[in-house]
């Protein structure tokens, strides 16, 4: 049996895991679109109970009652399964993104994007010397009118 090297390791893991991650893809798909004909099924059935419902007499009202809130629940079950269904492919999707980034090393060192700054020297020795303070002004005098 042929060993194989780490990157070529690598590379058939990373085929592997790609391989499993379709097949579970198409199979959610399968199912997802299993769930979708039930909750079609499930809906005609409940419209076409509602429909007797309507034509039925009074001695058959209460069975077709019965029947057709039998198909409602039906009905709300299976957009039940289908929301679930959906919410696992999410789910796997999710969790195959984040085996396939924890599977990498990703680390990045800051300190080598860091980019080292030299600053010119300070050419303009004018401007070391501080401004003196201006002198005291008297405020001006206001003159009264009698």
């Amino acid at each position: 049996m042929a060993r194989r090297g780490f990157f070529a390791e690598l590379q058939h893991q990373s085929r592997v895991a790609a391989r499993e991650r379709a097949r579970a893809e198409r199979e959610a798909v399968q199912r997802h679109f299993a769930l979708v004909r039930q909750a079609e099924q499930a809906k005609k059935a409940s419209e076409r109970a509602q429909n007797q419902l309507a034509k039925a007499a009074d001695s058959e009202r209460k069975r077709l009652e019965k029947e057709a809130r039998e198909a409602h629940l039906a009905e709300m079950e299976t957009m039940v399964l289908e929301r679930n269904g959906k919410l696992e492919q999410i789910y796997a999707e999710i969790d195959s993104l984040l085996a396939s980034t924890l599977a990498v090393d990703d680390y990045v060192d800051l300190n080598t994007l860091r980019i080292q700054v030299t600053l010119p020297p300070f050419d303009r020795t004018d401007l070391e010397v501080p401004i003196p303070q201006p002198s005291h002004i008297e405020p001006p005098r206001v003159l009264r009118r009698l």
